[in-house]
């Protein structure tokens, strides 16, 4: 992910805080700025994410909310999302649970489409819960 803000200088401390701890260095906004002048690359990009999220979403023995996005959102009922991500974490998976978003409710977690090996060791960890 690549991004920039411009916030009010009032707002700079409360935006730091929440800010991710990962800072865009010169090497990382070139490459970035390169493959954003290649349209080929980022269609190449997005059916990348489309064809690991399908995969994901085929070979999960939860219900998956259909999704859009790089990530998916998963009915572990009927264990809460926080305890799913706990036991995943013991797994070394790392989830979201989204208890803290008032349309899903405490069943779900949100899980980022990675890369094949990634998403295979998150299917094998949530498989053996």
């Amino acid at each position: 992910r690549v991004g920039y803000a411009f916030v009010p200088e009032w707002l700079v401390p409360a935006y730091m805080r929440a800010a991710t701890p990962f800072t865009l260095n010169s090497v990382s906004a070139s490459a970035a700025i390169g493959a954003l002048r290649d349209p080929g690359h980022v269609k190449e990009a997005v059916q990348r994410v489309k064809r690991l999220r399908d995969i994901l979403v085929r070979e999960c023995r939860y219900p998956v909310m259909p999704s859009g996005a790089n990530f998916v959102m998963v009915d572990v009922s009927p264990m809460t999302g926080r305890e799913m991500a706990g036991r995943l974490a013991d797994a070394g998976v790392l989830v979201r649970s989204c208890e803290s978003f008032p349309s899903l409710g405490e069943h779900y977690i949100r899980v980022s489409i990675g890369e094949e090996w990634e998403n295979t060791q998150f299917l094998n960890a949530i498989h053996a819960v």
